[in-house]
């Protein structure tokens, strides 16, 4: 695997959710410090990373140079405007405590994390992309990898849509989302890196044959919840991860039926996280 370029991030908190968020990316990212202004939590990470009572000492004390800052406080905002004053970019301040679907974005941290440890190499997908609030992280984390971007972007398709797929019609027609291609492309970290492919899937993939390392498959209906494994699981490399979401998701009874089809079929085991409502496949 070719060694990847690690990006490096200073943690803004040096709580348990600071210390906890290091734990779960310290594989991804190069941690060149944390910034709290409390003595008294600073003293624990002396050991294993430098620590500084606010920006001002870290340029001071350092050559000044980092990727971005991640932010595991409470007020994100307040913090966001006091390093914007100083003249850190807008978009270098990331919020790793207020993001949509937390959970599932813990999962996918820890998941990753692992991907790195093991050094398992191949590109990363995600199969319902919506408006890329998951897709814009998953690029954050893989910036060296192809990153493969599969939706309609235009809503469910019509074969899909039957009645007994959602808890109602309205159910149904609230998460048929109709999103853009080239606005979600202006969200990605590393735009260079990602493929588009619209369309449904899997005629989408016009005759795409990759390896993977990480799939996120969050498309809620049956049918192309299946195919998605059917395509993705043989094209696993051994310690990828593919996380299919919506597994105890009351709106969408059928996205765990897909799960459980495709493993009884194929005799395969995955495992649940309750909490971010993900089954994930491994190798």
């Amino acid at each position: 695997m070719k060694a990847m370029n690690k990006r490096k991030i200073l943690i803004h908190g040096a709580h348990r959710e600071g210390w906890k968020i290091a734990k779960r990316v310290e594989y991804i990212f190069d941690i060149i410090g944390f910034i709290d202004r409390n003595a008294h939590l600073q003293e624990p990470l002396s050991q294993q990373y430098s620590s500084y009572r606010n920006l001002d000492e870290f340029l001071e004390k350092t050559s000044g140079e980092f990727d971005y800052v991640v932010s595991t406080v409470p007020d994100f905002h307040g913090l966001q405007s006091e390093y914007v004053k100083k003249g850190v970019p807008f978009e270098k301040i990331l919020d790793f405590v207020h993001v949509y679907d937390k959970e599932k974005y813990i999962l996918h941290q820890s998941l990753i994390n692992e991907i790195y440890r093991r050094q398992v190499d191949g590109a990363v997908a995600e199969l319902g992309v919506d408006y890329g609030d998951t897709a814009k992280y998953l690029n954050f984390y893989f910036p060296d990898r192809p990153c493969y971007l599969f939706d309609t972007f235009c809503g469910f398709d019509e074969r899909d849509k039957e009645p007994s797929q959602a808890e109602n019609a309205q159910t149904l027609e609230m998460y048929n989302i109709r999103s853009n291609a080239q606005n979600v492309l202006k969200k990605m970290p590393y735009p260079e890196t990602c493929v588009i492919k619209e369309g449904i899937f899997p005629e989408s993939l016009n005759g795409l044959e990759e390896r993977f390392a990480f799939v996120h498959i969050d498309c809620d209906l049956y049918q192309p919840i299946l195919a998605g494994l059917e395509y993705f699981y043989p094209r696993l490399n051994k310690g990828g991860y593919i996380a299919v979401h919506d597994f105890y998701n009351l709106s969408f009874p059928m996205a765990k039926q897909a799960v459980r089809d495709f493993a009884d079929k194929n005799n395969l085991m995955y495992t649940v996280d309750f909490f971010s409502d993900s089954a994930v496949f491994f190798k």
